[in-house]
């Protein structure tokens, strides 16, 4: 049999080492938070259409692709990425409009921000577009809009070249 002074080193040995080992494998594992890798090949701006972006992000949606767009910059169009969770992001490219010249903002999908940037259209109006969008269903056509409150003809064709119902 051995001393006991060479069973305590050994139990003090084994124990360094257990505590050691279960140190470094809670340092290596798998917290759930994966690190982000974006790949902007092709540049989304040489891509006509909308852009879906939600998940962790501040303001979930669809957004226009202008000129120039990286990933990151539509990233904080749609309010940057949320504090709680960055590791899932939704990404979905939208091809091809009606009008490849041209890019339309899209009154079945589009914010109450993104609404507002067109002309005539205030903060009650698109709000109102919104909530009849909520309520009423999709718009079918861009005359639809009549049937919102406080949208009239005049209103209704200042804004007609800028908009779309398409899907």
């Amino acid at each position: 049999m051995w001393p006991s002074r060479q069973w305590a080193v050994l139990v003090f040995i084994i124990t360094v080492a257990a505590v050691g080992g279960i140190v470094a494998w809670t340092l290596q594992r798998d917290t759930g938070a994966e690190e982000i890798e974006i790949i902007d090949d092709p540049p989304v701006g040489s891509i006509a259409g909308e852009v879906y972006i939600g998940g962790a992000v501040g303001c979930p949606g669809y957004y226009q692709v202008q000129a120039n767009d990286d990933i990151f910059s539509l990233i904080q169009a749609a309010g940057g990425l949320s504090a709680t969770d960055s590791s899932a992001i939704e990404l979905r490219v939208v091809c091809g409009t009606d009008d490849e010249g041209s890019q339309r903002v899209n009154i079945n999908r589009a914010a109450a921000w993104l609404l507002q940037a067109l002309p005539g259209i205030c903060e009650e109006r698109a709000q109102a577009i919104v909530t009849y969008r909520e309520t009423v269903g999709r718009f079918n056509n861009v005359y639809d809009l009549l049937e919102v409150d406080d949208i009239g003809p005049a209103t209704l064709e200042e804004i007609i070249p800028l908009i779309t119902v398409a899907d």
